[in-house]
């Protein structure tokens, strides 16, 4: 596949969807604001229990997925899925400030024919 997708937020949802994603044989940028998680998964280890080290290793070295905290690194992206964690506040209600932080991130390399998924 051509198009070139973009994974923000690397849980436990956002990591199997990339996954997932990169088995279709689409080019997946996974985006993550922790360091430590996107330096682990890079050197091919799994960050989440559903997720072995073989399958993140066959994903890294097969150059169809890899890791980033580099927003620069999501520029050429047809697809952006925004997998972020959205906790319940005080008052009962999703917090929603990390899907507005990745939609800020994103505004600023989206082209008029970007797919934004949230």
């Amino acid at each position: 596949m051509n198009e070139k997708v973009a994974v923000l937020g690397l849980g436990y949802v956002g990591l199997p969807l990339a996954l997932s994603i990169a088995n279709a044989d689409f080019t997946v940028i996974g985006f993550d604001i922790n360091k430590k998680v996107v330096a682990t998964i890079n050197s091919g280890k799994s960050t989440i229990e559903d997720i072995t080290d073989d399958q993140i290793a066959r994903y890294i070295s097969s150059r169809r997925f890899k890791a980033t905290v580099e927003i620069a690194d999501l520029k050429d992206s047809a697809i952006f899925l925004i997998c972020v964690p959205t906790p319940i506040n005080r008052d009962n209600l999703p917090d929603l400030s990390f899907v507005k932080q990745s939609a800020d991130l994103i505004s600023k390399i989206l082209t008029k024919d970007s797919l934004v998924i949230l």
